[in-house]
């Protein structure tokens, strides 16, 4: 049975023995990186860490196919895409009545993307963590960097219960509210 609130690569890790901060150093990765691959925010893991996990697994025995079997994944990587997966689509009532919400009541002063992901999780950033989309990718959705819905976004979304419908609803009320400040730089 796959534990939710632990990704695959913690549960490998944890069953080590090993400590975050051991595994980030034996690893040479960096107290952030750490942290996002262990939260589920990477859509692949740096394969430097996936390496050096498997190794500390092989040294301690660790039975890391029965871990990963469990998340329904033959690699930490598939096995993490499935997880991903399962939280997402945990959060599906909640991401619905926040869109509809967010339909229904719109806050005129936020975009509309942050007014939806507020009255989903509180704040973007909670929103991301929750939905494991990285932080930078929902930054420049929301900032007008992207004129479209990044792909890891809306794949996202989608096991949250959107429809592509609902997408293109959210790209087209995000553009149409950065407009303004468009025209701001322009000029």
């Amino acid at each position: 049975m796959m534990n939710l609130s632990l990704s695959p690569f913690k549960a490998v890790r944890e069953a080590t023995g090993l400590s975050k901060a051991d595994f980030t150093r034996r690893a040479a990765i960096a107290d952030s990186t750490s942290t996002f691959i262990e939260a589920g925010l990477y859509p692949s893991n740096p394969p430097k860490a996936n390496l050096e996990l498997l190794k500390a697994a092989e040294e301690k025995a660790v039975p890391v196919d029965e871990i990963l079997s469990e998340y329904g994944g033959t690699t930490i990587d598939s096995a993490t895409l499935a997880w991903q997966k399962a939280v997402r689509v945990e959060h599906r009532l909640k991401v619905v009545q926040a869109w509809n919400d967010s339909l229904e009541h719109p806050v005129e002063e936020l975009s509309p993307f942050e007014d939806f992901a507020r009255k989903a999780f509180g704040t973007k950033d909670a929103f991301c963590k929750a939905l494991k989309i990285p932080v930078a990718v929902a930054f420049q959705f929301d900032t007008g960097v992207v004129k479209t819905m990044p792909a890891l976004m809306e794949a996202a979304l989608m096991d949250a219960g959107f429809t592509q419908r609902d997408i293109e609803t959210l790209e087209d009320e995000q553009q149409e509210w950065l407009k303004p400040s468009q025209v701001a730089l322009v000029d």
